[in-house]
């Protein structure tokens, strides 16, 4: 299924689509003007505590996708793919981003069995 919402975030009007899969999701995070330049992925694996992480397109937005796709994958227990569209790295915008997308995730993720 597909979820897209907006929302003003530190003066900056910043555009999201959720895309639900089975056992994953992706995440387009950008303004209105749009744009598919980063793509990063993560996903837990056996192997290790930490998600393996991989930029699959574009040179990961400055690690900010990637940082993103690993602690999403760690709090959902999901493969998450994450492209990351805004412009600057303002931290703050950073965090109120990530903490409206994490509030919308928990409507749409089912609960923890």
């Amino acid at each position: 299924s597909e979820h897209t919402f907006q929302e003003v975030i530190v003066d900056v009007r910043v555009c999201f689509q959720i895309v639900m899969m089975n056992r994953s999701f992706m995440v387009w995070i950008g303004t209105a003007q749009g744009g598919f330049a980063h793509l990063d992925t993560a996903m837990m694996t056996h192997m290790d505590t930490v998600p393996a992480s991989s930029t699959l397109l574009g040179d990961g937005g400055e690690g900010l996708g990637a940082s993103l796709a690993k602690r999403l994958s760690l709090k959902t227990g999901c493969q998450v793919l994450v492209s990351w569209n805004l412009p600057g790295q303002q931290q703050l915008l950073q965090a109120a981003v990530e903490k409206r997308l994490l509030d919308e995730l928990t409507k749409l993720l089912p609960p923890p069995a």
